[in-house]
């Protein structure tokens, strides 16, 4: 299992631009079942400029050596989730961000404070003409997206690909969350899921839990493709785009997120 969305990495205590991955935590992911993760840098580490890129890859390689050593079979991939802006696209060309692996193929993109971007579909347009897909991170918990959810169906038509965090659907954000996120799921809207799990809001891993009560919930198949889309994120390659239904306005008015 492939966790395409993680925030595990922390800070040194003796350097603020050092970075680890604490073995308990290295543990707790494998004993979750997962053998791959994506991580984001920590807060403190600002990606800007390849000289920041570079420093993130290295450190990034320097614990994938330490958990060989420890014995731990968990391999490591860079990633950065890119807070949205208008000038998205001249960021990702001038090589001041990190795509899925080290890679532009995917980008893993947010909305900041629940907000819908005016011009959001115009640049994720113009990202998938350059041949970048973005993947917009949990729609499910973005207040303005839940009541206008028809923007997904935009977004997916311009080919813009939608990641769930694992802890909305099984209830971790309250109740409006997972019935969106769940209502998402249902109707075709969710393309993979990630736990996005993070040390300091103690939010955990749970990607087994969900996969649990997928599988009870909906056809296999369609839940064995939503796990096979992480790893074809991860090597760059097409995903299984399902097809999707509009959530009607009665549904939309249940969503107090």
């Amino acid at each position: 299992m492939i966790d395409l969305n993680s925030h595990l990495l922390q800070a040194t205590k003796e350097k603020q631009n050092e970075i680890t991955l604490p073995l308990e935590y290295a543990k707790k992911i494998v004993k979750e079942g997962i053998d791959g993760v994506v991580f984001s840098p920590p807060s403190t580490v600002i990606i800007s400029n390849e000289e920041t890129i570079n420093y993130f890859l290295k450190s990034i390689d320097d614990i994938r050596k330490k958990l060989k050593d420890q014995n731990v079979k968990l391999d490591i991939f860079a990633n950065q989730v890119v807070e949205y802006s208008d000038d998205l696209l001249k960021r990702i060309l001038d090589k001041k961000i990190i795509g899925v692996n080290n890679n532009l193929s995917y980008i893993l993109i947010e909305f900041q404070n629940d907000s819908l971007p005016e011009n959001s579909t115009h640049v994720f347009f113009e990202m998938v003409q350059s041949g970048i897909t973005p993947i917009l991170v949990h729609p499910e918990r973005n207040k303005e997206i839940a009541k206008t959810p028809q923007i997904l169906a935009e977004f997916i038509d311009i080919g813009v690909i939608h990641q769930m965090d694992a802890n909305s659907f099984l209830g971790k954000f309250g109740s409006g969350v997972k019935k969106f996120a769940t209502d998402l799921l249902d109707n075709g809207f969710i393309h993979l899921v990630a736990s996005e799990s993070e040390i300091e809001q103690k939010v955990v891993i749970n990607l087994k839990n969900f996969y649990k009560k997928a599988y009870k919930r909906y056809d296999k198949e369609n839940v064995k493709a939503l796990e096979e889309n992480s790893n074809n994120i991860l090597n760059g390659k097409p995903i299984e785009i399902f097809a999707y239904n509009l959530i009607s306005a009665k549904k939309v008015k249940r969503y107090k997120i």
